[in-house]
């Protein structure tokens, strides 16, 4: 599958934005971690803020923009924060999003994302993902 993300994360509401990407067999990806790193210039309180987002979240996926070097910083540390959880009861689990479409279309394995598994670094081009708990197919 293919990928798109609204600008901003707006027009879903509408029906002429989800028909093109219907109509082109894109999968829409939505995030549930606002880093806001286009308006805080700081990685330290960029971070701070991705950590307590996903303490009550407790999955789903990060928004970062790669265009701005305090998103980089804050990304890589989180990398590194999130490797001090590794064997606890906290670990990340990253993947992409194609990892996750994958997962969540193969029932067995959907409960991947139902235990904490360790921590692993995504690649250079990996999306910030972490366990997700949904139980319906995507395209």
């Amino acid at each position: 599958p293919r990928f798109f993300r609204l600008p901003y994360g707006a027009g879903l509401s509408s029906s002429a934005p989800r028909k093109v990407i219907a109509d082109n067999s894109l999968v829409h990806v939505f995030w549930n971690v606002d880093s806001l790193d286009w308006q805080e210039k700081d990685p330290a309180k960029i971070l701070e803020r991705v950590k307590k987002l996903m303490l009550v979240e407790k999955r789903g996926i990060i928004l970062f923009h790669d265009i701005h070097a305090q998103s980089v910083e804050a990304s890589k540390r989180l990398l590194e924060y999130s490797a001090t959880l590794d064997d606890t009861p906290h670990a990340h689990h990253w993947v992409t999003i194609p990892e996750i479409v994958d997962r969540l279309n193969k029932p067995e394995l959907i409960s991947v994302f139902r235990k904490p598994a360790l921590a692993k670094k995504p690649s250079k081009r990996a999306s910030a993902v972490f366990p997700l708990d949904q139980n319906r197919k995507l395209r």
